[in-house]
Formats: structure tokens, sequence, C-alpha cells
């Protein structure tokens, strides 16, 4: 016990604290000062120069050489107008103008290449009517006269009829009419701006289906490329199932010898069961037989036999069974020849009465079919005088028609020349104002710029008045061959 207790007080005092081994922290370095970016020193600037470069001499030299020549073009009097090489060009705008319009022509006309063959006459024969369409036009001639006696009736009652109303219900027709012609323009022109937009549309989409186009070019040849591949593909896998298919049919080849060894087998058994089967039925036939000709046999044996003889029937006599309205077979069939007697009277009256009515009813017909007939002659006369006035009235009024665009085409023309010849007067006026303004208030290079400036725009100006010109005839011409073709 003694030496435990010192082992143990020696341990506990061997026991000290022992500091964690970490690693110190260095000292954080100090930041690096930037020098200061060193100053910019620019370069002095060049000494300039007295008088004008070379480049402004020398387009000071080519301006006064451009003045001096014009000045000699324009003051020879023998230079004249000035002339476009634009003119001197041959033009071919009234032959290409035929064309367009004998084309045009050509697809309004609508005309056969292949002439069509007349038609056949007009049937003159009668139609035969039924009579459900005689008794079906007869109640509506019916109607139309009961509707005209009611109108008469009523005048002579109100005093007044329905022209007043047709005069202001044809009025209001015409309105309607001009309001629909006012729109069908208004949606002419509506059209003609959808037409150009559709044409820019068009041409964007043009351009959109290149782009998609050639996008596709660009896809196909790389599904070309893959299809090539998995062709190969195919040929491999195609390859690799024939060989397994030539194994099978090895296979299949020596199942199909077993099965036709057992199908013979089988066919020989069946044809043994079946000659037992018709050995039985031909021995239970020559039973059968022998029993249907014992039984002949005994049937003609009981007809030989000798017969009792009965009593004969008398027809005049009467059964005494004790029931009502007895009587003898003579006296029923006297009956009976008496009630087939009175039934057939009973029908020929029936059939009389049957064929008054309907002769009755075929002269009501033939009365209904004749009063038709007479007021459909009187209709077909009163349409052809409608259909030959309207024809004229047609007529009348297309010349009317023609004579009137004609005029205003005549008018509007005499006033665009007006106006035209007064424009060129006023811009004529103002030019020459201007110039001697000018030429008063700038010098001789101002005045020199701006006589080329007035000339360039002066050809300018004429290039696109005849331009102008040329089209709104263009769109005249079209115009009144339009107006003529719809008036036809």
């Amino acid at each position: 016990l003694g030496a435990a207790a010192a082992t143990s007080a020696s341990g506990t005092a061997s026991r000290k604290p022992q500091p964690f081994n970490l690693t110190q922290p260095k000292p954080k370095a100090l930041p690096v000062v930037e020098p200061p970016p060193p100053l910019f020193r620019a370069k002095p600037a060049p000494k300039m120069r007295d008088g004008l470069t070379k480049d402004e001499v020398a387009i000071a030299l080519a301006r006064e050489g451009n003045r001096k020549r014009l000045e000699e073009k324009y003051n020879d009097p023998n230079a004249g107008m000035f002339q476009l090489r634009v003119l001197e060009r041959p033009m071919h705008l009234e032959k290409i103008r035929r064309e367009v319009e004998d084309e045009r022509n050509r697809e309004n006309t609508f005309q056969n290449p292949y002439p069509l063959k007349p038609s056949p006459a007009q049937p003159t024969a009668p139609v035969r009517l039924n009579a459900a369409a005689i008794l079906r036009e007869d109640a509506l001639y019916r109607k139309k006269q009961q509707e005209e006696a009611e109108n008469l009736k009523k005048y002579e009652l109100e005093l007044r009829d329905s022209s007043q109303f047709t005069s202001w219900h044809q009025k209001v027709l015409a309105e309607d009419e001009a309001r629909r012609r006012q729109e069908v323009e208004l949606r002419r022109q509506e059209m003609a701006a959808a037409q150009d937009l559709a044409l820019k549309a068009r041409a964007d989409f043009i351009e959109s289906n290149q782009e998609i186009g050639r996008a596709a070019k660009e896809e196909r040849s790389r599904l070309e490329e893959n299809l090539r591949l998995e062709k190969l593909e195919s040929l491999r896998l195609a390859q690799l199932k024939k060989d397994t298919v030539v194994e099978d049919r090895q296979n299949v080849r020596m199942a199909q010898e077993k099965l036709l060894i057992d199908r013979k087998t089988g066919a020989e058994e069946e044809r043994k069961r079946q000659a037992s089967d018709a050995k039985l039925k031909a021995e239970a036939a020559a039973v059968e037989a022998a029993e249907k000709k014992e039984i002949i046999l005994m049937l003609r044996a009981m007809d030989k036999a000798p017969k009792s003889k009965l009593k004969e029937f008398d027809p005049t006599s009467t059964p005494d069974h004790g029931l009502l309205d007895q009587m003898s077979l003579v006296e029923l069939k006297e009956r009976l020849n008496l009630a087939k007697k009175r039934a057939a009277e009973e029908e020929e009256m029936q059939r009389g009465e049957i064929l008054r009515v309907r002769q009755e009813r075929e002269a009501l017909l033939m009365d209904k079919a004749a009063n038709i007939g007479r007021i459909r002659k009187m209709a077909a006369m009163q349409g052809s005088s409608r259909r030959v006035k309207a024809v004229d009235d047609q007529a009348a009024k297309s010349a009317a028609a023609a004579a009137d665009i004609l005029d205003l085409a005549d008018k509007l023309e005499a006033k665009r020349k007006a106006a035209q010849v007064e424009k060129a007067r006023v811009a004529a006026e103002l030019k020459q104002t201007k110039f001697g303004q000018m030429q008063q208030a700038a010098g001789a290079e101002a005045v020199e710029e701006a006589k080329f400036i007035s000339l360039r725009s002066g050809a300018d100006r004429e290039a696109k008045m005849r331009q102008t010109n040329a089209l709104k005839t263009a769109s005249k011409a079209e115009a009144l061959k339009d107006k003529a073709n719809r008036i036809r």
C-alpha cells in the first residue's frame, strides 16, 4: 500500500498543462503604393500658312473652268434646248400598250376556240298537265284573282291605291343603289391599296421563302447524310437477319418433313374409318329396304281386300238434327245463287256511280285546263312586250351612259390640259423671277451654282412630267375601257 501511494503521488506531480502546437499567424503585408502616371504632353500645333491649300486651289480652278464652259455653251445662239438621250432612244410604249390591251381583251371576251353547236328549236307542242298540276295552278290563279278583287274593293272604299307607296319604294331603292355604287367604288380603291400591300407582302414572302429554302437545302443535305448512314446500318442488320433466317429455314424443313409423315399416318387411319362406316351404312340400308318392302306388301293386301257398300246421299232431304235454319243441299245452292246475283247488282250500281263522279271531275279539270291555257297565253304576250321594252330601255340607258362617259372624259382632258398649261406658265414666271433675284443678290459663283441646280431640276421635272402624263393617259384609257365593258 505504501508503494502504490508513492506511485500515484509522483504521477500527479508530473502532469503539467502543455500549450497547443498551433501555427503562428503572419502579419499582413502593407499595401503597395502605385506611382502616379506620367503627365501627357501634347505636341505643338503645326504652323498655319497664309493663302489657300493645294486642294482648294484645284477646286477653284475646276469650278472656274466649268463656269466658262457653261457660259460658252449657253451664250451660243446655235446651241438651242438641251436634248435628253432618253428621248433619242427608240421607244415601243405604244406597241407594248396595244399588246397588253389585246391580251386583256382576250382574257375578258372568253371566246371558245371550239364553236358551239346551235341549240335545238324550242318545242311547240303543249305540255300535258296532270290533275295535281291543274288544280295547283288553278288555286294559284284563284288566289291572285281574289287579291285583285280585294284591292279593287279597298280602292272603292278608301279612294286611294298604292302608287304613292310604289314611288316612295322606287326612290328608296334608287338611293340604296347609289349608296351601293359608292361603297363598291370605295371598296375598289381599298382593294387597289390592298393589292399594293399584297405585292409588297408577296415580295417579302418570296424573300423569306428563299431564306427558308436555303435553310431547307442545308437541312436536306444533313438529312441525306444521316439517311446514308442509316442505310448502311440497315444493310448490316439485314445481313445479320438473313443469316438468322437461313438457319431457321433449315429447322423449318425438318419440321415440315415430320409434319408430312404425321399427316400421311392420319390420312390412312381416316380412310380405314370411312370404309368401316360405309360398310355399316350399307348393312343398315339393306335392313331398312327389307322392312319397307314388307310394309308395301301388307298395304297392297289391304287394298285388295273386299269393302262394304255405303248408303247413297239424297241432296233434297233435310237432316233432322233439331237445329235452326235446317235446309237441304238443293235449297242451299239456290239461296247462294240469289245472294251472288244481289252482290253483282250492287257492284254494277257502285261502278256506275264511280264512272259518273269520274266524268264530272274530268269535265271540271278540262274547263280549268282551258282557263289556265288562256291565262298562260295572255301572260306570255305581256312578258314578251315587257322584255322588248326592257331591252329598249337598257339600250337607251347604255347609249346615254356611254355618251356621258365620253363627255366627262373630254371635259376632264380639257381641264387637265388647261391645268398643265397654267402650271407651266406659273412655274416659268416663278423661275424667271427667282433667277432675276439671284442675279441681283448673288455674285458670279452663286449665279453659276444656281443655274446648274436649275438646269438639273428642270431636266428632272420634265422627265417626271413626261412619265406622269404617259401614266395618266394609260390609266384613263384603261378606266374608259373598263366602264365600256361594264356597260356592255
